[in-house]
């Protein structure tokens, strides 16, 4: 769950130039709508968890540094939540659960947690500010930078949208040669959380569907060794609206933890 999270969770900001590889240009003019929605599909398999799969939908503002999301969770096993909602507004994460056993219940009156993740990442020894970016599920989409060895496959229709379907491998490496500071950034961050959990993410093969708009309309790719990873995004450019749950429903972190 934490290495979907991680994906779902990763940030950038606007494209650059265009690049001659079509997915890697999909992926420059794709960042530049700044706002969308998007489904996710993931399954994995993780020490003591198991399989596991975990589906959702939300929206994202990269403008905002703001994603809102619900993930459903399904094989994790007892003492587990059946679905989480995640809001992110720069460094504020908000997180509802649903199907927490007796003893994880909040106070009487509350049904969110809020965490600071600038105050969560200085525990462990890391400068929320020197991340860069807020948080999108777009950050995936900045590793298509690095695309390379692309071969067309063939041509679908998702959601109504003619796409030509493409498969080949992402060069992490190029990608951060391509990218933006802020992107740049965020990507080193991916390498390093993929790192601490055991995963190579320095190349990847990957499926991407590319509208005749020149957008990008869903990719695939493997996590590691570990699963794989489905999205498919709609609506680029239209508004979004993410706020902050209700104060007096939101408790803090902080106020729950012992000491």
């Amino acid at each position: 769950m934490l290495l979907a999270l991680t994906l779902v969770a990763a940030g950038c900001g606007s494209g650059g130039s265009l690049a001659l590889d079509p997915v890697a240009s999909a992926a420059d003019r794709t960042l530049d709508k700044g706002t969308g929605r998007f489904d996710l599909q993931t399954a994995f398999t993780l020490p003591l968890l198991g399989r596991a799969t975990v589906s959702g939908e939300g929206s994202f503002d990269n403008a905002k540094q703001a994603m809102d999301v619900t993930l459903n969770i399904h094989g994790v096993g007892a003492g587990m939540p059946t679905s989480v909602e995640l809001r992110l507004l720069q460094q504020a994460m908000y997180v509802q659960f649903e199907g927490l056993p007796a003893g994880g219940q909040l106070p009487q009156g509350k049904s969110w947690v809020k965490v600071d993740l600038e105050r969560a990442l200085k525990k462990l020894g890391v400068d929320f500010a020197n991340l860069g970016a807020g948080q999108s599920p777009t950050g995936v989409l900045a590793q298509l930078r690095g695309s390379t060895n692309t071969q067309k496959v063939g041509t679908e229709t998702i959601d109504g949208v003619r796409t030509t379907h493409y498969r080949g491998t992402v060069d992490v490496q190029d990608a951060l040669d391509q990218a933006t500071a802020k992107e740049r950034k965020t990507l080193q961050r991916l390498l390093d959380e993929a790192k601490a959990h055991g995963v190579d993410a320095t190349s990847t093969t990957f499926d991407v569907w590319v509208g005749d708009d020149g957008l990008v309309r869903r990719l695939t790719q493997r996590v590691g060794s570990v699963g794989h990873l489905t999205m498919t995004f709609s609506d680029y450019g239209e508004p979004v609206h993410i706020e902050a749950p209700a104060a007096d429903a939101t408790v803090d972190l902080s106020d729950l933890s012992p000491g």
